[in-house]
């Protein structure tokens, strides 16, 4: 209808009506192009939004897993300040026996940390990543990917450092079935403790290592804490966590 209008308008050479006749397909054109554009960037910002709801969700998980292993590793802490202390006194009453062969047979165990980043994995992996607008959580969230890829390396180095040690602190605790296979037994030697002094630097190392584990994955969980409440703000939540509440007791 438009083109023959058009032609129409030419035949007669009306130049005004011709012009306003480009006038009407060039607005419409653009138009057009601006309402495909609008809806392309709405759909891209509730896009961006998905992956938001589903980081603070992910997030709030990494935080009390981190914050867990966290705790898990100070209480190791406690336990080999006891242990070093009665090797260096050379001391150890028959009621903390117990205590001083759990200390030595769990101060090797290091744990991964159970959290992940899967929404930001699928965000990457579906180049979703530059949907977000906001260039501080961008920041945040290549850190808290890097930091998660550290912690992964430190785990390694020292779980191979803590293997190389283990073969000095072998005989302190032994372990054996009882005849029957009913139950576990174990034997101290509290004497080969206090007279190999290897045993307490071995003791000291898995103690420092303890502790710093414990700090570094409290520093991770209070990372993915700040990047979750930054993004519930983000998202316009009325409420985002608060430090003290995140974890369950």
């Amino acid at each position: 209808m438009l083109l023959r209008r058009v032609l129409l308008h030419f035949r007669k050479q009306d130049w005004i009506a011709i012009g306003l006749d480009f006038i009407i397909v060039v607005v419409g054109l653009f138009v057009g192009l601006q309402v495909d554009g609008w809806n392309e960037d709405r759909k891209e910002r509730v896009r961006e939004r998905t992956n938001l709801e589903q980081l603070y969700v992910d997030f709030g998980e990494a935080n009390q897993l981190l914050q867990q292993i966290a705790e898990f590793h100070g209480r190791k802490v406690p336990e080999l300040d006891f242990a070093i202390d009665a090797i260096v006194k050379q001391e150890l009453a028959n009621d903390e026996r117990q205590r001083f062969m759990f200390a030595i047979l769990s101060m090797y165990q290091l744990p991964p940390h159970g959290a992940t980043m899967g929404a930001y994995d699928a965000m990457l992996a579906s180049g979703d990543f530059g949907l977000v607008q906001d260039q501080k959580l961008k920041s945040m969230l290549v850190k808290l990917d890097a930091d998660m890829d550290a912690d992964t390396s430190l785990l390694d180095y020292f779980r191979q450092f803590s293997m190389n040690n283990l073969e000095i602190t072998r005989g302190i605790v032994s372990v054996a079935r009882n005849s029957d296979k009913t139950d576990t037994t174990f034997a101290l030697d509290f004497d080969l403790a206090t007279s190999n002094s290897q045993v307490l630097s071995v003791v000291s190392d898995q103690h420092r290592t303890q502790g710093l584990f414990s700090a570094g994955r409290q520093n991770l969980a209070d990372e993915f804490l700040q990047a979750q409440i930054y993004i519930g703000k983000l998202l316009g939540y009325d409420v985002v966590p608060i430090p003290n509440e995140t974890v369950s007791n």
